[in-house]
């Protein structure tokens, strides 16, 4: 089986591409469906049509025919439909599927139902299969798609992947048995198929649909109808529809064509939903359809030419347009509520009632009107530290709206005055905070608003760059530093920092045990110096004893171990470790220390 077809065949529905003579029908038609198959009669069937999917039920999930290694393993129903043979006279079945193109593939499965009902159908009903592959015109032997039962077969089944078999053993039927043929639809080089014929010379059983075709229900208008839907109880044969819609009459009206839904341009194939047009329309009233026969010398036949049987009639509704209209305006400034509901913009809801036959009957509409947001206009008053407005004093930021009404009592306008009370600081801050002589130190300004400036530093000859908002200062003695800046609104602030430089001593200890268990006490394994700054640790290295490393740190003045490899999430075990330190200090000095430490739990 062409299990890859079903995918192409429905692309080729999506981009109109269609094979020549192809005509593919919606997926899902009920004679997709084992339970809707169409029942025939022993002189023959043709079907002008493509099918799509494998109906609504997937009826037939596996079949004996399935190839080894098949794609799904044991799927058996694909792009298909189904025939129904309901044997009257005992006797052998053997038939024929011969595809409208000698290069489409039609792969098949015979049912015999006995005591399952048509909605429980399996793989154990399946008595004949055959997925032959097609051999066209110039392949050896050629088959040309032709498919089916014979009286010379043997065989009972073919499954997919095999060729030069396109014949099974004939079936030797008991009046009263039933039985199902799925045929599997599949077009050439993966185009549509264009239809097939199965024909049952030879059979010597007999089997008949002796059940006439009836007109279930025919749709109703609203208000007016320039056409409706006939449906019917079984599908009949489009070629017994009169175009000219005279297989119906309705008393007072004239009924000007008649069309099978999916019947082709040449009027073949089957249907069972007839579209009626009238003209002129239909106005509101009550209409009597009637079936008759038309002027093509026939009523509608159903698959096995039994006739609609008349007379027989369907009342046609065309609902009179009573409908009324109901208008309530309701407005407000900004926003309206509305049956809890906040509308901020204007709109119309309209909620419609419908009436008999789902026809419009009552239109509610609601006017809501909603009035636009004022036009504003804003302004800032600012000043440092105190705001005078309008005679009062404001110490902190506030908002003054004066406001302006339309004649619905809506604001229309708004001037809104913004109070800014400014209360500039500006800070200085040292890193280290406190340096050695000798050091450098990075001096830093911030405030509390986005935007300022520096006006100036002090003293001013350690500072050469007077409006910078940093400095870096290599410090020779103790001193007072002063910055005053200026915000963008003109205020002005002086920050103060007392910087003490201490003298150098170039000297460290290394303690010999520590506790990393969080309590604040000697968490951390480090150097210890007698000043904050004026060194560099070159190197700092962590072992176990084991020799791996489980810490580093090189170039920087905070080297510490916090007891955890590379101070990340494993945590070292309770014992000695060992390290190697070197430091380097500001005038020179270089000291290097070695020795062991024991992490207490």
């Amino acid at each position: 089986m062409k299990y890859w077809y079903r995918f192409v065949l429905l692309m080729i529905s999506v981009l109109g591409v269609m094979h020549a003579g192809a005509q593919l029908l919606p997926p899902n038609r009920p004679e997709q469906d084992a339970c809707g198959a169409l029942e025939i009669c022993g002189n023959g069937f043709y079907s002008p049509y493509s099918y799509q999917g494998h109906g609504v039920v997937f009826d037939l999930t596996s079949t004996p025919c399935t190839s080894p290694g098949g794609s799904p393993p044991g799927a058996g129903e694909d792009n298909a439909m189904w025939l129904k043979l309901r044997v009257t006279a005992s006797g052998t079945i053997v038939f024929t599927i011969t595809p409208v193109d000698n290069f489409d593939d039609y792969d098949w499965a015979m049912l015999s139902l006995g005591n399952t009902p048509c909605s429980a159908v399996s793989s154990a009903n399946v008595i004949r299969c055959n997925f032959n592959n097609n051999i066209p015109i110039g392949g050896t032997p050629p088959n040309n798609g032709v498919t089916g039962l014979n009286n010379t077969s043997t065989i009972t089944s073919v499954p997919a992947g095999f060729s030069g078999n396109p014949y099974c053993r004939r079936v030797d039927a008991v009046a009263g048995e039933v039985f199902l043929i799925m045929i599997n639809n599949f077009g050439a080089n993966g185009s549509l198929s264009s239809g097939f014929r199965i024909d049952f010379s030879g059979s010597t059983a007999v089997f008949n649909d002796q059940i006439p075709p009836r007109m279930v229900s025919v749709t109703s208008s609203c208000f007016t109808a320039t056409d409706a839907t006939v449906q019917l109880s079984e599908p009949i044969k489009c070629s017994s529809i009169a175009a000219n819609g005279s297989d119906f009459a309705i008393p007072g009206a004239t009924i000007s064509g008649a069309a099978g839904i999916n019947c082709n341009a040449s009027n073949q194939g089957y249907t069972d939903k007839i579209q009626l047009t009238f003209s002129p329309p239909l106005s509101g009233g009550v209409y009597s359809l009637q079936a008759r026969t038309g002027s093509d010398g026939n009523t509608l036949l159903d698959l096995c030419d039994n006739p609609l049987a008349l007379p027989a009639s369907l009342v046609l509704n065309v609902f009179s347009n009573n409908s009324v209209t109901h208008t309530i305006d309701t407005a407000g400034c900004t926003s309206v509520i509305y049956k809890g509901v906040t509308y901020t913009q204007s709109t119309v809801l309209r909620d419609t009632i419908r009436g008999q036959g789902g026809c419009d009957s009552i239109y509610n509409v609601t006017n809501i009107k909603v009035y636009s947001e004022p036009e504003r206009f804003e302004e800032t008053v600012g000043d440092c530290d105190t705001v005078i407005f309008r005679g009062k004093m404001y110490l902190e930021n506030a908002t003054v709206t004066d406001t302006f009404r339309s004649r619905q009592g809506c604001d229309s306008f708004l001037h809104i005055y913004n109070i800014y009370v400014e209360h500039f600081e500006l800070t200085v801050t040292a890193d280290p905070p406190e340096p050695v002589k000798g050091d450098y130190v990075l001096f830093t300004t911030s405030a509390n608003v986005p935007d300022y400036s520096i006006n100036a530093w002090y003293p001013r000859h350690v500072f050469p760059r007077q409006f910078g908002k940093d400095h870096s200062i290599l410090i020779q003695e103790s001193d007072t530093v002063k910055v005053i800046g200026t915000s963008a609104l003109g205020c002005v602030d002086t920050a103060v920092l007392y910087i003490k430089a201490d003298s150098l001593i170039p000297v460290f200890i290394m303690p010999n045990a520590f506790s990393p268990n969080g309590d604040g006490l000697n968490d951390v394994f480090e150097p210890k110096f007698v000043n904050k700054s004026g060194y560099v640790v070159k190197s700092f290295k962590v072992f176990n004893r084991w020799g791996q490393l489980v810490y580093l740190a090189e170039g920087t003045r905070k080297a510490s171990w916090n007891g955890y490899y590379y101070n990340k999430d494993k945590r070292a075990e309770p014992g000695t470790y060992f390290y190697f330190i070197r430091v380097e200090f500001i005038d020179g000095t270089k000291e290097t220390v070695k020795g062991d430490v024991t992490i207490v739990p």
